[in-house]
């Protein structure tokens, strides 16, 4: 053999043995699985690592609750809320989740909207007793309902109209999916799902090193309990659906929790469930939730136009079960 050819030789040997003693590693290294409630729901973060992170978690969990859990009394948003101002602290996370408030608004055109409090605890979907709603008082309480109500001026959180009050619920945990997924990331954790009120985003390889594998649940009680299942890849995915929050009014009417911040009545069409693929978190949760507000039509309509996001619809139709699905998911 000629001396030039043992150069190139040794170099692959030296590759395949990295490679082999990379997988061997990744092999070795434990997933761990670390749980609990938070958000008003509970959490699961399952990633492979040698340093339980729980202590940075509940860090997180904490800084969150104190910038923007609307059930915490002495929370920001809360102070915020009953004062219609407060002087933020530098750390807050309400900046940021108003400037995406802002951005997924006009993305959404007007359906995401922070400023919903007033009609979802009048609708009864919130703090407080339900109260009888008439068209005139949606439309004194739809005079609080937007997203240009507040402002941010030198570190404080103003509202231009008394009464208007914050809520990120509809993107809440999406949000805290993505601040966790960056921490770990940070840490240098190459395989994980952060999962929050079966809103989850994942990296990397599951621990039998396959890609997440994650299924979308049936909105009936009956029948399969799985509709579809999708790979998640670097990808987040995010369910909204009206099948479990709901009453019957005085009228006989059905009211979902699910209401339109542009007609200030919940939405009565026959889409179910929405279910987005996304590049991150937020972006599935706050499409699932617009999806849900729009019903069936629009919602395909713009998840076949938007190339960015997947989606899978369970809808109602002659008191049938359907369901729809984008290309990609």
């Amino acid at each position: 053999m000629k001396k030039e050819y043992y150069i190139p030789i040794i170099i692959g040997c030296l590759v395949l043995a990295l490679a082999l003693l990379n997988t061997f590693k990744n092999k070795t290294i434990p997933y761990i699985l670390i749980e609990g409630e938070a958000l008003g729901t509970y959490f699961q973060i399952h990633y492979q690592g040698d340093k339980n992170f729980s202590l940075e978690i509940n860090e997180f969990f904490e800084a969150y609750n104190f910038s923007a859990n609307t059930y915490i009394p002495d929370s920001e948003i809360s102070i915020f809320n009953r004062l219609g101002e407060i002087e933020l602290l530098e750390a807050s996370y309400l900046p940021e989740m108003l400037d995406l408030a802002i951005l997924y608004h006009t993305k959404t055109g007007g359906v995401i909207d922070p400023t919903m409090m007033p009609l979802i605890n009048a609708w009864g979907f919130g703090f407080g007793n339900r109260t009888t709603m008439t068209q005139q008082k949606v439309d004194s309480l739809l005079t609080l309902v937007s997203i240009h109500n507040v402002e941010i001026m030198e570190g404080k959180l103003i509202s231009k109209i008394p009464g208007t009050m914050l809520d990120f619920s509809a993107m809440g945990e999406g949000f805290a999916i993505d601040k966790l997924s960056e921490l770990l990331i940070s840490y240098g954790v190459e395989n994980f799902k952060v999962e929050i009120g079966g809103e989850m985003g994942c990296k990397g390889l599951n621990p039998t090193g396959e890609i997440w594998k994650i299924g979308i649940e049936s909105p009936y009680p009956s029948g399969p309990r799985l509709l579809h299942i999708t790979l998640l890849d670097n990808q987040a995915l995010s369910t909204s659906g009206n099948y479990r929050k709901y009453y019957i009014d005085e009228n006989g009417n059905k009211r979902v929790h699910i209401i339109d911040p542009q007609s200030g009545f919940p939405v009565s069409h026959n889409l179910l469930s929405a279910t987005i693929k996304a590049q991150t978190a937020l972006e599935a949760d706050v499409f699932a939730t617009a999806c849900m507000i729009w019903g069936p039509e629009k919602a395909r309509f713009f998840i076949e136009n938007n190339k960015a996001i997947e989606g899978f619809l369970v809808y109602e139709e002659n008191s049938e079960m359907k369901t729809w699905t984008s290309s990609g998911l």
